[in-house]
């Protein structure tokens, strides 16, 4: 009888990570049957991804919550994002009810920093899932010396990089908009409040940004904010400057990129955008983690925005370049997939 194999999704991140791994198990035909269960903050990145996924409960989902769903389901086996477990433990809870179930985990790790989202209140690795597929080494690295080493740990790359960065052919700079949007994160050790919000010398970032801008760029650019969904407290930016292009167009639409750590920033620099990096001590106090390699132009100093700016608007190539190739990305992770399926037989 074929094993049934729950395929989930939760934050957003990890969403455009596994998509087109799970475009690919779609229309899979073998001794394996795969289903999809979406979290509402996945659901509406999957629509075109997967039809008619299972119905879940209304989440924050518990572990007995998830006990009797996949007991009622039949699953033999998760492959799963791995969200953080705050505000919602949802990705976490179905580990736990997983391995309270003795069925097997595979999950993949979409970003170079977080690895706390594994470990409970007790610092114990309890959202940690049996196998975990990771984006590189320096990962592999990180997360012996933060969190734990799960059973298996492989380097499968990022499948959703693979695909931002094959979507389309390369457009050429002046073919996009003259226009700078504003990445906005959450800050989880200020409840979630926006980046931009926090004050520095009496003014919030967002301030300081905007008469950067306005002194740096030349007639005729405009400046735009993408706020985070998971932030709370937003700066009070004008409605004709909110950006609300869909991720998929994004990166098209803006010639310069300004940020603290957000994935857009990584993805931008990828797809040869200009990107500047806020690497400001007041802001690393509350946001330690960050990329293990730089992204972008870094400034240390808001004194030094308007350069960063004059720099990036004219043209100036951004420092180096991200050591980070996602090519192949989307075949590991399957193979990955199939070898963690082979166990189940």
């Amino acid at each position: 009888m074929a094993k049934t194999v729950l395929l989930y999704a939760q934050d957003p991140g990890g969403t455009r990570y596994l998509a087109p791994v799970f475009r690919a198990l779609r229309d899979h035909r073998g001794d394996m049957r795969f289903v999809a269960a979406f979290h509402p903050k996945a659901a509406p990145l999957l629509d075109d991804v997967w039809e008619n996924p299972l119905p879940l409960p209304t989440p924050p989902l518990s572990i007995d919550t998830w006990q009797d769903w996949l007991t009622a389901q039949g699953i033999d086996g998760i492959v799963a994002t791995s969200s953080s477990v705050t505000p919602d433990p949802s990705n976490g809870t179905l580990v736990q009810a997983a391995r309270r179930l003795g069925v097997p985990s595979l999950g993949f790790l979409d970003h170079w920093k977080g690895y706390d989202r594994f470990l409970d209140s007790t610092g114990r690795p309890s959202y940690l899932p049996d196998w975990l597929g990771v984006p590189d080494s320096l990962c592999t690295d990180a997360l012996a010396a933060h969190a734990s080493v799960p059973e298996r740990v492989a380097e499968t790359g990022h499948p959703g990089l693979e695909a931002l960065t094959m979507a389309r052919p390369p457009i050429a700079e002046a073919d996009i908009p003259p226009a700078v949007i504003l990445v906005g994160q959450p800050v989880a050790s200020k409840g979630y409040a926006a980046l931009f919000s926090h004050e520095i010398e009496g003014e919030t970032l967002f301030g300081h940004v905007v008469r950067a801008v306005e002194a740096a760029v030349p007639e005729g650019w405009r400046l735009f904010y993408r706020g985070h969904p998971g932030e709370t407290d937003p700066p009070p930016v004008p409605d004709d400057m909110i950006d609300r292009t869909p991720w998929s167009e994004v990166h098209h639409r803006f010639r310069v990129f300004i940020g603290l750590d957000s994935m857009l920033l990584l993805e931008a620099s990828l797809l040869k955008r200009r990107v500047i990096t806020l690497e400001l001590p007041e802001l690393r106090a509350m946001v330690p983690a960050s990329f293990p390699f730089p992204v972008g132009q870094p400034i240390h100093r808001l004194a030094d925005l308007a350069d960063a700016l004059e720099g990036a608007v004219s043209g100036i190539p951004d420092r180096g370049g991200i050591p980070f190739d996602p090519q192949g990305s989307l075949r590991r992770s399957l193979d990955l997939i199939g070898e963690f399926a082979a166990r189940l037989a």
